[in-house]
């Protein structure tokens, strides 16, 4: 895959409820937790909903303690995704996670 397909990647640290060393660890966005599981990423290049089906999102939680989690991926704007990190009870949860966001061209 050619960089330049490459939107937004990186490993998002959380401990403590605060989000640690994303400024080294993720290109293409800025992230921030919004609430308890709850982050953004801000897209350095936006995305247009219209365009999001030849757009992949690939969101990752880091298991922690052996609890069961999942993440979900919603379009806040074509700037702006929000991912929120769930566990297995369908609770937010704060948890570490990695995430790529790339183009799939045809």
């Amino acid at each position: 895959m050619a960089s330049d397909n490459i939107i937004a990647m990186g490993i998002v640290s959380v401990a403590g409820g605060a989000i640690v060393g994303a400024d080294t660890n993720v290109r293409g966005c800025a992230v921030a937790r919004t609430g308890v599981g709850v982050y953004t990423l801000t897209l350095n290049q936006p995305v247009n909903e219209m365009n999001f089906i030849d757009v992949a999102i690939l969101v990752t939680p880091i298991l922690s303690l052996g609890v069961a989690t999942m993440a979900q991926i919603s379009h806040t704007s074509d700037s702006v995704k929000t991912v929120t990190i769930l566990t297995d009870a369908g609770a937010a949860a704060d948890r570490s996670f990695s995430f790529a966001m790339m183009r799939i061209g045809s």
